[in-house]
């Protein structure tokens, strides 16, 4: 009975934890999309930020935040579950692999993958913990979910569209993590690690940056008055 009060207990905390995360996380990605609206940004209402002063460390994003949104997308068929969390735990972990790690790094990790035959779906079983890996065929890597073309298209996207457009997509992933049956230890556990990778690459990384640059913007400001 204690374990099964103490079971329910930790649900309930789960609970509780994701809303407030999956809330927060609405609230940055709306705030991100509605500033992403026009070609200049009023960033917190304290500085306009116009298209030249983008730094390249944020405009070189621009292909693989593309690439990202293209590649969540297509999950929306996926019924809200451990089914739909574990594809989005896989995508940011071949994301990470294909745009993050140094090709160096990614390079040693391909040669100890081991090989399969062919390419197959990972079978998701309620509890037990969601699980995310590179899959190699012979010796290349094999993307489960990610979507990468060599399509120069791509590299000349622009950057306020997919901004917008990603925003977007994100917007939907976190509102159909809101509709979980139930938050797990596992399901918890996943999600956390989907949102830290998220917000590690995209919206924590673009607020940041864009901070900084509207405190430059501030203080040049300020020096010119004095």
């Amino acid at each position: 009975m204690d374990s099964m009060l103490t079971k329910m207990e930790e649900e309930k905390e789960r609970k509780k934890n994701m809303a407030y995360l999956l809330d927060k996380r609405k609230f940055n990605i709306a705030y991100l999309k509605r500033m992403h609206e026009g070609r200049n940004i009023h960033w917190m209402n304290v500085a306009l930020i116009s298209r030249p002063e983008f730094s390249d460390d944020i405009q070189k994003r621009t292909t693989m935040w593309f690439y990202l949104g293209l590649s969540i997308a297509p999950l929306a068929v996926i019924e809200s579950g451990p089914s739909y969390v574990r594809s989005l735990l896989q995508l940011t972990e071949e994301f990470e692999y294909h745009f993050v790690l140094h090709p160096a790094v990614a390079g040693v990790k391909l040669l100890l993958l081991n090989s399969k035959q062919t390419a197959t779906h990972t079978t998701v079983n309620e509890g037990e913990a969601l699980k995310a890996k590179i899959n190699k065929v012979g010796n290349s890597v094999l993307y489960e979910y990610l979507k990468v073309y060599n399509n120069p298209i791509a590299a000349e996207m622009d950057y306020f569209q997919v901004v917008f457009a990603l925003c977007e997509v994100l917007r939907q992933v976190y509102v159909k993590l809101e509709h979980q049956s139930s938050y797990t230890k596992f399901v918890y556990e996943a999600i956390t690690k989907i949102d830290s990778r998220l917000k590690a690459h995209f919206f924590g990384f673009l607020s940041n940056e864009l901070a900084k640059i509207a405190t430059k913007i501030v203080q040049e400001l300020m020096k010119e008055k004095h």
